[in-house]
């Protein structure tokens, strides 16, 4: 794991965020395996599934994932969206040893799901995000968390993204004006700033997250009353970046990634 020294700078809210470094080994689950409190577990999976297996998901969905799933114009983003909520049922299913078609979603203030563990008090907080055939999948026990994955592609300029560049400037290391179509540190940045945002539950406005500071130093805390985010990288494939991000915690959290597609065929899925 890497690790890097940034500086910080003034923002609108008090924010800060840990650069953790970049995780990578991808495990076999066979089966899933149990998340500890100090864990992040990290899935990646194909979205190219097959008419077959897009119908057996669409029957793990309930009523208003279905009727979100009609309302596509086109069959690929209805099939993708099918997908990828099938893949995340089945996942938190495995953890709670639950059909998957019987978990009910809870949700925050901020619209964020969640469900109850069947231990007491406990609850899985999770966060998805997909891109070009690829979903990711981010499960914690009791924590906010927060994934994107980018597809890096070469018709998306620093220009496209200068109001990204800008609200996170803390998040990218070097000078903007050397980004090029298709660099990878622009879609590295792109990611960082979407996990942060979905795992504090804010979107990019005046009003919302800002960062006050960028920490690599392990167990780095904000000034009191701050929000302080722990972000981590890794690469779901080849071309395409990847973060994800938590709400920080007395000591290490270990980050774990694991590939559905090892896990499907153990599981005879």
């Amino acid at each position: 794991m890497r690790d890097d020294k940034f500086s910080g700078s003034a923002a609108l809210a008090d924010h800060t965020v840990m650069l953790m470094g970049e995780c990578d080994g991808w495990e076999p689950a066979r089966p899933v395996p149990e998340c500890f409190e100090n864990e992040l577990h990290v899935w990646r999976a194909s979205l190219e599934v097959g008419a077959d297996r897009c119908s057996a998901f669409e029957r793990l969905l309930d009523g208003p994932e279905r009727r979100r799933a009609s309302r596509f114009r086109f069959a690929r983003d209805r099939e993708a969206f099918v997908a990828s909520h099938g893949i995340l049922r089945s996942i938190l299913g495995r953890y709670e040893h639950r059909r998957p078609e019987t978990l009910r979603f809870h949700y925050t203030v901020s619209g964020k799901p969640f469900i109850h563990s069947s231990e007491p008090g406990g609850v899985y907080q999770f966060n998805m995000s997909h891109t070009r055939n690829l979903v990711a999948v981010v499960v914690a026990r009791g924590r906010d968390v927060g994934i994107d994955v980018e597809q890096i592609r070469v018709d998306v300029t620093a220009d496209d993204l200068s109001p990204l560049i800008r609200f996170a400037a803390d998040l990218y290391v070097g000078d903007p004006d050397t980004i090029t179509a298709g660099d990878a540190r622009l879609f590295r940045l792109w990611a960082r700033t979407e996990a942060i945002l979905k795992a504090s539950g804010t979107g990019l406005s005046a009003d919302g997250l800002s960062f006050r500071s960028i920490e690599s130093r392990r167990g780095a805390r904000g000034s009191s009353g701050a929000a302080c985010w722990q972000l981590w990288d890794f690469s779901p494939r080849a071309g395409c970046a990847g973060a994800v991000a938590v709400a920080s915690a007395e000591g290490e959290l270990r980050v774990r990634l694991f590939d559905y597609g090892v896990f499907q065929a153990y599981e005879g899925l």
